[in-house]
């Protein structure tokens, strides 16, 4: 109850360590969410194509090859080829994905053949030698997007 009465107030040197202390642990809170968020970030995948990928329109299949530089596995859940999406769990009759595993730190080989079956038209009105594609692949462990060239 001094301290309360006491006219001179609470000491400078006494203020300058609260202060200090208040500050040192609202940077360790700050520091540690700030190092956890980099961890997680840091087990993701992370693709990266390799090669050109190409659409035979006389096979009617789709080949990429990708490159798993992340911390994770990833698995293809749906391919977007020219704005058709085609489900990797549940395709159409007639398409199918030679794998839909991305090994981490591997290369992958991805072929879907059977790409007339899943709405992709080729031909007049269709696609034709040497178009370019936009597909886009959805993983579990994010989306990455090329452009594929139409051969024959």
């Amino acid at each position: 109850m001094r301290l309360l009465r006491d006219r001179r107030g609470i000491h400078t040197a006494l203020i300058v360590a609260l202060l200090l202390i208040v500050g040192l642990a609202v940077a360790a809170v700050v520091g540690h969410f700030a190092m956890m968020a980099g961890v997680s970030s840091a087990r993701k995948a992370a693709f990266e194509i390799v090669g050109q990928p190409m659409i035979s329109e006389g096979a009617k299949q789709l080949v990429f090859t990708v490159n798993n530089i992340g911390r994770s596995d990833a698995t293809i859940k749906q391919v977007v080829v020219h704005g058709q999406a085609i489900d990797a769990d549940n395709p159409p009759a007639g398409v199918t994905f030679s794998t839909t595993n991305i090994p981490r730190q591997a290369r992958t080989t991805v072929t879907i053949s059977g790409l007339d079956n899943a709405g992709i038209t080729f031909g007049a009105g269709g696609l034709q030698y040497g178009d370019q594609v936009e597909v886009q692949v959805i993983t579990d462990q994010g989306t990455f997007s090329f452009v594929a060239f139409v051969t024959e």
